[in-house]
């Protein structure tokens, strides 16, 4: 992480994090995932996540910016401002060592980023900047209902390649969930489920193989459309899961369950591709590239 005098466009979507020590914050935006810098005033530090900040322009300033630069910050630039980037970042978006100018103080530079759309949030895969949202649908849906309502938004239907992710998809379903009618009164088994990417590849679909060859078993059992896909280490199975149940289980939910202390709460599990009702099928996790 670097510390240099600066700001950003907009600290409107970034967190207040409700302290003016530098160091703390500094250090909790390290220890995040999603953290790509701090921004500090006199009175405040704010935590901005990926996507959530426009631009940043190095200037002498009363406020500082701690800026995480050994994650691919390079991947992330958008368009350098012509003339003027950050000294950390060369014309070409490689980085470089701080460099100064004549009388010994920092250049000036401004650099735009690559954002998401209003609703979704973003998350790094590698050299690859990925937008994710859950759409909601009134009704259940099938998988293939689903994938129509992501290319209905320009987005497709998306995996979960970290953990990250996956903690994301899951804190937004359940905001959602728990405000559904139609689901108060009901025993604790009832919730909902999310559509997520995975279908069987061909070989794989039978319960006994899947059980009996390692190859059709977790992730390494399905195809995935969506390619920027690569670790999948967001795939957080429920126990004994995946198992093909009956020969006919193709496709992949995560499960949310109104009971928190239900071991299947957050846990994906193999589903038959137009089944409904065992848990409300009634989101969808989509996937776009930011820009």
């Amino acid at each position: 992480m670097v510390l240099f005098q600066g700001n950003v466009d907009s600290n409107k979507y970034c967190t207040d994090m409700k302290t003016n020590n530098a160091t703390s914050c500094i250090a909790l935006c390290i220890r995040n995932e999603s953290c790509l810098l701090t921004l500090m005033t006199e009175e405040r530090c704010f935590h901005c996540n990926y996507g959530k900040v426009l631009t940043i322009t190095r200037y002498d300033s009363n406020h500082y910016i701690g800026l995480k630069i050994s994650f691919g910050l390079s991947t992330l630039v958008k368009n350098a401002i012509p003339g003027s980037v950050l000294p950390f970042i060369s014309p070409d978006h490689s980085l470089n060592s701080f460099s100064y100018n004549n009388n010994n103080t920092c250049t000036i530079g401004k650099f735009e980023l690559k954002k998401c759309e209003n609703g979704w949030e973003m998350f790094r895969r590698g050299s690859i900047w990925q937008c994710l949202r859950v759409l909601y649908s009134n009704e259940q849906m099938t998988q293939a209902e689903g994938k129509q309502n992501c290319r209905n938004v320009s987005a497709q239907l998306s995996g979960l390649e970290s953990r990250n992710e996956t903690r994301f998809v899951a804190e937004n379903a359940e905001v959602e969930m728990r405000a559904d009618n139609t689901l108060r009164g009901k025993s604790d088994k009832n919730g909902w489920a999310v559509w997520i990417d995975g279908e069987r590849r061909p070989g794989c679909t039978e319960q006994a193989v899947i059980n009996s060859t390692a190859e059709c078993q977790g992730v390494q059992g399905f195809n995935f459309t969506d390619t920027t896909l690569t670790a999948k280490l967001g795939y957080d199975w429920s126990e004994n899961e995946p198992n093909g149940y009956l020969n006919n289980q193709s496709c992949v939910v995560m499960m949310l369950n109104t009971n928190s202390t239900d071991k299947r709460h957050r846990k994906l599990d193999d589903t038959s591709c137009i089944d409904t009702a065992s848990f409300l099928k009634r989101g969808v996790l989509c996937g776009m590239l930011a820009k």
